[in-house]
């Protein structure tokens, strides 16, 4: 009879290319849980602290972990199959240690050492903007959350989330002078400013020209996430490399 339900691993030639896994060694990986970020854009905890961080050596040693206490944007995590993504923020209060996720030049994600004030802050990317019941504003966030707000925020802008007072503390918006990471394409994990917005007449997808310290490059405008100067140059590959 065949066995029924969801699969907890997953093939590791078939594992996306943002785990960073070497395809030689396990034939499986462990599979990500639903959650706030879809399979292709995220990484489960137990692959994060055992083969990216190196943090511990087995499944085992990562579930200790998560019994002292592991938290991700603040909140404590059991499941060792959580789905990490794109600026969330890892905290190991045991070790003092706090991780930002960004991006690097192969589109691979990549935790990056935080101090303990940048880790009470995370970066989000508004992908949505809805109107709902008593004509509210809904902005719906790269990471799943959503808050009310008004039509000064659009699709593209970034917002600077209070981790512990959850909620927005200040918008990032999406226009000329703006420092972005670039996050897909082949200028993943370059970060530069925009010089200028290229919208394209019917459905073909806007554009932006960017400027870095040693080059200008166009890439689409979906593929930018604007950024505060918590992140630097070095931990986002800048100079391409």
């Amino acid at each position: 009879m065949a066995r029924k339900g969801r699969s907890n691993h997953l093939a590791l030639l078939s594992s996306p290319v943002a785990w960073n896994l070497p395809r030689k060694g396990r034939m499986w990986a462990q599979k990500p849980v639903p959650g706030p970020h879809g399979l292709e854009d995220s990484i489960p905890l137990t692959v994060l602290l055992r083969d990216v961080l190196k943090y511990v050596e087995s499944a085992h040693e990562a579930k200790k972990v998560l019994q002292k206490g592991l938290l991700v944007d603040g909140r404590k995590i059991t499941d060792l199959r959580f789905p990490i993504g794109l600026m969330d923020v890892l905290s190991i209060p045991s070790e003092g240690k706090s991780y930002r996720i960004l991006i690097d030049s192969k589109g691979r994600l990549m935790p990056v050492e935080i101090s303990e004030k940048d880790a009470k802050v995370k970066l989000c990317k508004v992908k949505k903007k809805v109107t709902i019941a008593g004509k509210k504003i809904q902005i719906g966030l790269h990471d799943g959350r959503t808050f009310l707000g008004d039509n000064h925020y659009k699709v593209g802008d970034s917002v600077k989330f209070d981790l512990h007072a959850k909620k927005v503390s200040e918008k990032l918006e999406l226009k000329n002078g703006a420092r972005c990471l670039v996050t897909q394409g082949r200028h993943a994990g370059k970060v530069a400013k925009l010089e200028e917005i290229i919208e394209r007449a019917g459905s073909m997808d806007a554009q932006v020209r960017m400027k870095s310290k040693h080059a200008e490059f166009t890439t689409l405008k979906n593929y930018v996430f604007v950024i505060d100067d918590s992140i630097k140059e070095h931990e986002s590959k800048e100079e391409g490399k």
